[in-house]
Parts: C-alpha cells; structure tokens; sequence
C-alpha cells in the first residue's frame, strides 16, 4: 500500500486506526502514516490497530471509497500505466483492510460487510481483467500484422481457441505452516508456496487474500493478530521471515553445510543439489567458486582424491565429472573373472590362459570382491572405509583370518591351501620320518650283534 496513492479521508482512517489523532494538511498526514507504516514493519511500533468508529460513519465512508474506485477502474485505459495500477492497488488495499474492520454488532450490520465485500472482491476482477495483457496466438498476431483484420475470417491463420487456466486457491494445496522449526523451516515453508503459486496460477494478491489458509497452530495466532498490519504479500513473507527465522540463522546454517557430508549410498547429483539448495537459502549467497570447492571437498573420498587433478568452476561442470566416477564405480562392481571351462565356450582357441604362477590366485578368485573387504560395500576400499574394523586378510579380503594365517597368501600353505608341515615331500630324498626310523633300526641292529 502506498501512502502517496491514498485519498485524504483514507490518510485520516489508516492514522486513527492506530491509535493517533490526525493533525495538519495532506502532505502532513502522509509523513505520518509513513511513520506509523514503517515502525510497524520494523517491529517498533507500540501501537495495536482498533477501529474507533461507528459502524454507522465507517460504512458511509467505505461506500463512498468503493463508488469512487469503481469510476476509477472504469475510466482505466487500456493497457494499465503504471502509476494507475500502483493508485487502485493502493486504494483496494486499504478498502479490503477497512471492511473487514467494520464493527458489525448485529446481524443486519454484519450482512452489510458481506454484501460490500462481494461488491469489493467483484471489483478487484474487473480490475484483474483490465490490467492481465489478451493472450494471442502467434498466428493472430501475424495476421494483425499484415493488416488481414479479424483473424477469425483470415484463410491463412484460422483463430486458435485460447482458454483460460483457472488458479487454484491455497485452500486446496494441503500446505500449511505451523511455526515449528522442528516440522519444516519457514524457509523451505516459502520456497514450496512460491513454486505452487506459480505452477498453479496464482496471482500474489490472490495469494495474499487467501493467506489465511496457509497458516496453524501458533503460525495461524501470529497471522491472525497481524493481518491488518500486512500492506501486501511481499510484506508478509518479509514479517514472516523476521519473526520465525531462528537468531544467528546465517552463521549456524554456515555451519550446517560445512558438516554436511555426502552419504554412501546418496548419488552425488542428489548431494549437489542439496548442497546448492543450502547455499539459497542464505541472505547473503557465496559466489560459485567458494559453493564448488566446498561441495568438492564434502563429497565421498574416493571422489576427492580422483577429482584432485582436476579443475573445476562450475557447479554443473561438477556434476557431470561425479556422474562419470559413478557410472565407473558401478562399471567395477560388475566385473566377472573370465571363464576357465573351455568345453561351455563357443571358441576356446580365444579363450583366456591363465599361467601356472598365478593359478592358486585363480582359484580363488571368486572369493574377491570389488567391493570393501571391511564393510563388504561398494564403492570405496578398506583403506578409506569409516565403519569400524573387522578382521580380514590384507591380501585377498578373506573374512576372519589374517594374512600371516590366509590360505591363499601366506607362505606357510601350499597352492592347495594345506600347510606346508602335512605336506609328504615327493622327492628321491628321504622325509626326515623316514631317517629317523632308518637310524632307529640300524641302532636296534648294532645292540643286537653286541648282545651276541
């Protein structure tokens, strides 16, 4: 509502309504209800909006503001200037705000607010009507253009049928505010209204009549006892901000996206974007530099170390070098040993030879994973793994055993995994068993020929 668009008998209302005698001339009054205005945004004032007036003198002045604001809208050239929207505007502010403070005692008093407010909300469409551009095809606007006249009679560009999308009202989005921060920040709370008054037609002055079906519980109180102090809806949202955004909310959301880590199983897309929506909803936004290198170094390990050569400027540019080390990690996940059996292969001469050295590797390969030897998961090995220690072979990954013990990489078994101390040697040589009963015989021979 601009105070400079007001009429003097409008001035003199808003001031008494809060609670100050009107004094001096027009130009006088203004700077008041300037003031008053501007306390009540910074939350300074100490005035509390009541009507002091009869019912009777404010429904008479209310008719005669309506009367005079249907001439005006009447008298609108189209297309609206400017400063002619910004003066009705103004004006349909204060008569909607006035009407609703009428003191209505009585039933018949109280049908007369309802019969000016639908006079009123009449208005405000017809008003709506003349102020939205016509909507034209392309086609009509050609055919405008090359002087065919009515593009309906027009052979070249038959008229289109245009239809008009009805807005649908808050009331049905089944979005609502309660004021907890706990449920939802006011934050993403605005964010979501924007994105729906948007898609589903929604005018902000449309948006802010109806504001009443956004709000409950405390945010309902809070709406209720200061509606008549909102000029516009961008008003509200600035109220609404100052009262329910927590004290230090930049600095402890600072802090928020410093600690603010991507998870194992969160596709870095996701995490990227989260991220960047952290940095929105701060009053003041970093540049796209500072958001890459901090998101760089959020994401998960193996990402940093892989991306550390690279050198990266923009948020995009970001995710798509992250969706490549994703598509690779998965790549690996699926990795199978080539086949051994020649006799299932349609061509064995091109099959794969495995070398005797590496045979009992072979063998055993089925038994190593891609995945972390620790956690058994993907997409990272044990050493950057955060879960905590189990124990496992360093060499293979095989679960329970150490490597000094493994029976693939210890020194201490054979290519067939048994230990080398049950082994019964295949050379010419005699086992050291066998000289041991050898030198026990020949003992019992020599004992034998001395006892004859």
């Amino acid at each position: 509502m601009d105070v400079n668009c007001l009429k003097s008998t409008e001035v003199e209302y808003e001031i008494k309504i809060r609670g100050v005698t009107p004094s001096g001339d027009l130009d006088f009054k203004r700077k008041t209800l300037r003031g008053l205005l501007t306390q009540e945004r910074g939350n300074r004032s100490f005035f509390t909006i009541v009507n002091p007036l009869v019912f009777s003198e404010d429904e008479k002045d209310a008719r005669e503001s309506l009367a005079d604001l249907k001439q005006a809208i009447n008298e609108v050239v189209v297309p609206v200037a400017a400063s002619a929207r910004k003066r009705i505007c103004s004006r349909l502010t204060h008569l909607s705000g006035r009407i609703h403070r009428l003191n209505a005692e009585n039933v018949d008093q109280r049908g007369i607010v309802v019969a000016l407010t639908e006079e009123l909300l009449i208005l405000e469409a017809d008003f709506e009507e003349k102020v939205k551009p016509p909507t034209s095809t392309p086609h009509d606007q050609q055919a405008f253009q090359f002087g065919m006249g009515d593009p309906q009679l027009s052979p070249i560009s038959p008229r289109r049928s245009t239809t008009t999308v009805k807005p649908i009202l808050p009331y049905k989005w089944g979005l609502s505010f309660t004021g907890s921060n706990s449920q939802e920040s006011v934050i993403s709370f605005l964010e979501k209204v924007e994105s729906l008054r948007v898609s589903r037609g929604v005018s902000k002055q449309d948006l802010f009549t109806s504001a009443g079906d956004l709000f409950k519980a405390q945010a309902w109180t809070w709406y209720n006892i200061n509606r008549s102090r909102f000029t516009d809806w961008d008003d509200l949202v600035q109220k609404l901000r100052q009262d329910f955004l927590p004290y230090n909310y930049d600095d402890d959301l600072l802090e928020e996206i410093n600690h603010r880590t991507q998870g194992h199983d969160e596709k870095s897309a996701l995490f990227i974007c989260a991220m960047e929506g952290l940095y929105n909803r701060l009053s003041k936004k970093p540049d796209e530099q500072t958001i890459v290198n901090r998101i760089r170094r959020n994401l998960l390990p193996q990402y940093v170390a892989q991306l550390a050569l690279h050198e990266i400027n923009t948020i995009s540019e970001l995710t798509r070098l992250t969706k490549k080390l994703e598509e690779s990690s998965s790549w690996s996940t699926r990795y199978k040993p080539p086949s051994s059996r020649k006799s299932q292969l349609l061509e064995p001469d091109l099959s794969f030879y495995p070398s005797t050295s590496f045979k009992s590797s072979l063998r055993n390969i089925s038994t190593i994973s891609t995945n972390c030897w620790n956690c058994l998961k993907p997409g990272h090995n044990y050493q950057s793994c955060r879960f905590p220690r189990r124990m496992f072979c360093y060499g293979c990954g095989a679960r329970n055993t150490i490597k000094s013990k493994c029976k693939n990489c210890s020194k201490n078994f054979n290519t067939d995994g048994k230990p080398l101390d049950l082994v019964v040697s295949t050379s010419k040589d005699p086992a050291p068993s066998s000289f041991k009963k050898t030198n026990d015989a020949s003992k019992i021979k020599g004992k034998s020929k001395q006892s004859q």
